[in-house]
This record gives C-alpha cells, sequence and structure tokens, in this order.
C-alpha cells in the first residue's frame, strides 16, 4: 500500500522540527481545502486519555498543525484521521478482536508486524485510514509504523516515525504531483 523512505525526503533536526518542515512542503503542494484545521491540545489530551497513552511528540506536533487531510483523493496510503476517527477506529477494531471476529484469520494474520498472532492488535493506533478498512497504525510498544491491510494482514513500514512519513509524502507530491496521479 506504502512506499518506503529515501535519503532525499528526509531533513535534519528533532521529529517535531521534521514535522513542521514536511508541512511546510505539503502544504505548498496541496489546496487549502484538502487540509484540516489544527486539533486543539484538550482534543489531543482526550485522545490520548480515552486510548489510555501519550502520543509521540511528532504524532502530536503533527495533529496540532492538521487535525485530518481530506480531499477526494487518497495520499499514499489514505487520509490522516482525525481524533475523533482515531478513537472510533480504535474501538472498532479492538472490539472486533476481543469479540473474537478475526478467529479464522489469525494464521493469516502471522506474525509479520509483531502482531502476537492477532488480527489487529491492541497496541496499534491507526492515523491513517482509506475507508475500506485498511489503516497505517502507530505500534505503541515499538514506535514502528503498520501496514494494517484488512485482508491480507499486516507488515512493518520503512518509516523511522511519523516525520519519516509526512517527509515521505512531501516527496510523493514533489515528484509526481497531487495524489490522483500517485
Amino acid at each position: 500500500m506504502i512506499g518506503g523512505m529515501t535519503e532525499q525526503n528526509v531533513t535534519q533536526g528533532t521529529p517535531v522540527d521534521r514535522v513542521n518542515a514536511a508541512w511546510d512542503r505539503i502544504e505548498a503542494k496541496l489546496p487549502a481545502d484538502a487540509l484540516g484545521a489544527p486539533a486543539t491540545e484538550s482534543e489531543l489530551d482526550e485522545l490520548e486519555k480515552a486510548l489510555g497513552l501519550k502520543l509521540p511528540e511528532d504524532v502530536r506536533a503533527s495533529w496540532l498543525r492538521h487535525r485530518s487531510v481530506d480531499g477526494e483523493e487518497p495520499w499514499d496510503g489514505g487520509w490522516i484521521a482525525s481524533p475523533e476517527q482515531i478513537l472510533r477506529d480504535y474501538r472498532m477494531w479492538t472490539e472486533m478482536e476481543a469479540n473474537g471476529d478475526f478467529d479464522g484469520f489469525v494464521e493469516d494474520a502471522g506474525t509479520s508486524a509483531d502482531s502476537e498472532g492477532k488480527w489487529y492488535h491492541e497496541a496499534w493506533i491507526p492515523l491513517i485510514h482509506d475507508f475500506g478498512g485498511n489503516h497505517v497504525c502507530l505500534d505503541t510498544r515499538t514506535g514502528r509504523y503498520v501496514d494494517m491491510d484488512h485482508e491480507t494482514g499486516s507488515s512493518f513500514l520503512d518509516y523511522p516515525d511519523w516525520a519519516g512519513f509526512l517527509e515521505h509524502t512531501a516527496g510523493l507530491l514533489e515528484t509526481k504531483g497531487l495524489p490522483s496521479s500517485f
């Protein structure tokens, strides 16, 4: 679903500095109506409380810049979810896993993304969705990013952090244009 990193897409600095630099590049290429308004600190605090964890600084910084990415076309992997969508998707997946809805799929999921044999692991926070059941998730146990495909299972992505995902997306926009041409 999603490509990998190249050195040309990565900027120097802290993860928060890199997030802001990547958003500068993305904002220069996307129409203004494709970018959601910033999340508020209280929205992110509520999300963290509901999830029972603290989001990484670069993820928080990104949502404080744009709480979601909308538009007609998805970008690499789908749309960045709003805090409310993240919580809805997380609850849906964890409830389905807890209810045994994926028991027949366990063998297919394997351990490609260290899912411990589960189709969806409760440590995964869905940050990107494609409205088709696929997500890019943050594995809160390791900080790695997971491509969670509802049909084929999960695999780790090459992004070192959220800033890396945004840098990759900025590079795609700069080299390939708007998402409809990816």
